[in-house]
């Protein structure tokens, strides 16, 4: 046996034998495969590489990602998807907001990860850690102790997602029986490996910490003077993937991200699609959870913009064979690995994260208010430049020539009207200004009616907070019905059971009915303040006229008015039902409920 036969007896033995016995030296074979074992799992050593032990002897290299964070409730917005997508793949990865956070700060990491991490990055940041290449046939073969398939530095594809599972369980056992302490860990728990989440894999992609210019607007992160090809294995020249580490790294120094193997990760598939909040349009993930996500394309891809990171594939859990079904897997699908963390394994860390959410809202909150400033300069600038451009307009006086367009960062938070504006001012010609003005003349006019239909709609959401008051109270008097009934009456067992019965049902139908109050109440809490007190005057005026009905209301809305205001500055569970029940309902009647709960 000479050549590669002896470097995969080598790496079959070492996955079957306990950890030690593989550090014989492997010798160069006919493919110039190195005898080094690092080629299969660490070929392009770097600083700031951190290694994980694996049986045999062989290494998981990870790198750091690292998110700005005052706290571990801070988390980083970015740019997921692609700018130009495909009509017929719209729902698949047009771009929307991304979020991604992590557990560890410095202090939770091993000592000699410690000293390799950049000293200014001790403060101000949290970690996650991301393989830095896709798991090999060789690391494969040491976990799941299995005979070695193929060269040993190629990366493992042909698995289920099933199957990644238990290598990712076999893996943990090993390393939390062994080499626990080796682990990031948070307060004496350890860390633990599995899949990225989506965002996890893609903001590591896109290179992390990059500029917003880079990372929210450019589709790849290459370097100028490269191209694709540079970073990825993809295209008509490859029949199968290549040897983990072939092409250049991306900025985070991790291979591969791009082509070679597609990843599994940890996500389920679900659409993108647009939705309406607080007046303006957003994009979002669709709740529907479908197959598993696979990102950054294959050798198989045929194009570019196959292996970009935005780019996703719903790959399914199981496929026909025949008249049956098995387990999906494919030659061009693979994973790598991250270490995540329970995100509070202790009291301690209870603790930390109650007060980093007060301290994390109060700035929240001056930002906010900060940028709503910033916003509204920024909107009357070009509201008076606007204003200057229509009345030339209309007057049919136009520039000299044209000049050439220029390219604006639209904001999807900001209105429509205003990011219009800034196209308007960004056209060229006069042509196209005057084409854009008529569009805004259209969505002023649109904006008008929504308008109305907004402020019709804040109208009917406190009026059916008041009447479902008014339901609530009748509810509570069925009950001190129901209760005057028990006490005058000579119930035998089987009368008890029946009135026991319908007190249930009676609670079950308040509780209901406390229940759509409060969902009410929460939907009216999301208007702005200054609407609520437009729509509780006009809602107040309804009512003012003689008679029980009317007064009963009025007491409703300004129990409603309370309830608002405190689900607007505490959150809608600052108001369970017996808060509720308690300013809503008299206490002759609160009291005969109270009883019947207990009856």
């Amino acid at each position: 046996m000479k050549g590669y036969d002896r470097l995969i007896a080598a790496l079959a033995a070492a996955a079957l034998l306990a950890a030690g016995t593989a550090q014989a030296a492997l010798k160069k074979n006919a493919d110039n495969v190195s005898s080094d074992p690092r080629a299969a799992f660490n070929p392009n050593a770097a600083a700031g590489d951190l290694a994980l032990p694996m049986p045999g002897g062989l290494q998981m290299v990870f790198r750091a990602v690292a998110i700005p964070a005052g706290n571990a409730l801070y988390d980083k917005k970015f740019r997921m998807g692609v700018n130009d997508v495909d009509e017929d793949r719209a729902l698949y990865e047009r771009r929307i907001d991304g979020y991604v956070g992590a557990p560890f700060v410095t202090e939770n990491l091993p000592r000699a990860w410690q000293r390799v991490l950049p000293a200014d990055e001790r403060k101000g940041f949290n970690y996650y850690f991301i393989g830095k290449y896709e798991i090999t046939n060789a690391q494969w073969a040491a976990v799941m102790g299995t005979p070695l398939e193929g060269r040993a530095d190629m990366p493992k594809a042909n698995m289920t997602w099933l199957q990644a599972q238990q290598f990712l369980e076999r893996y943990n056992s090993w390393l939390l029986g062994q080499h626990a302490a080796e682990l990031p860990g948070i307060d004496g728990e350890p860390g633990y490996l599995r899949l990225p989440t989506e965002e996890e894999w893609e903001f590591a992609a896109r290179g992390g910490n990059l500029p917003p210019e880079r990372l929210d607007f450019e589709d790849f992160p290459k370097e100028t003077g490269k191209k694709v090809e540079d970073y990825a294995v993809f295209g008509s020249s490859y029949s199968q993937p290549m040897p983990v580490g072939s092409k250049l790294p991306n900025p985070l120094g991790l291979y591969d991200m791009a082509g070679n193997v597609a990843e599994i990760v940890q996500s389920s598939f679900r659409f993108t699609i647009a939705d309406a909040a607080n007046g303006t349009v957003v994009r979002r993930m669709h709740g529907a959870q479908g197959g598993f996500v696979s990102k950054g394309g294959s050798f198989l891809s045929s194009s570019e913009t196959d292996v970009y990171p935005g780019r996703r594939v719903e790959t399914r859990m199981y496929v026909r064979n025949g008249a049956s079904y098995e387990l999906f897997r494919a030659r061009s699908v693979g994973m790598r690995c991250v270490i995540g963390s329970l995100n509070v394994p202790s009291a301690r860390r209870s603790q930390q994260l109650t007060a980093g959410a007060k301290e994390l809202a109060q700035k929240l909150q001056n930002a906010a208010r900060a940028a709503k400033a910033e916003q509204a300069r920024n909107e009357r600038a070009n509201a008076s430049r606007i204003k200057d451009l229509l009345a030339r307009l209309a007057g049919g006086r136009s520039e000299k020539g044209t000049r050439a367009d220029t390219s604006v960062a639209i904001d999807v938070s900001g209105t429509p009207l205003a990011e219009l504006d800034k196209v308007i001012l960004a056209a060229g010609s006069d042509v196209m200004r005057r084409n854009l003005v008529q569009l805004r003349s259209l969505i002023e006019d649109n904006n008008s009616a929504f308008e109305k239909e907004r402020e019709a709609n804040q109208l009917k959401t406190l009026r059916s907070i008041a009447y479902e008051a008014l339901a609530l109270r009748n509810y509570a008097f069925r009950c001190l019905n129901l209760m005057d009934i028990i006490g005058k009456a000579k119930l035998d067992e089987a009368g008890k059971s029946k009135v026991r019965a319908t007190a249930q049902e009676l609670l079950q139908i308040l509780e209901a009915s406390t229940n759509l109050y409060r969902t009410r109440v929460a939907e009216a809490a999301t208007a702005s303040d200054e609407d609520l007190s437009s729509r509780f005057v006009q809602l107040g005026k309804e009512y003012l006229a003689e008679g029980a009905v009317n007064t009963a209301m009025r007491q409703n809305i300004a129990t409603a008015q309370k309830h608002v205001a405190q689900a607007k500055a505490s959150g809608i569970d600052s108001l369970p039902s017996e808060k509720i029940w308690q300013d809503v309902i008299p206490g002759k009647f609160l009291r005969a409920v109270q009883a019947l709960q207990k009856f």
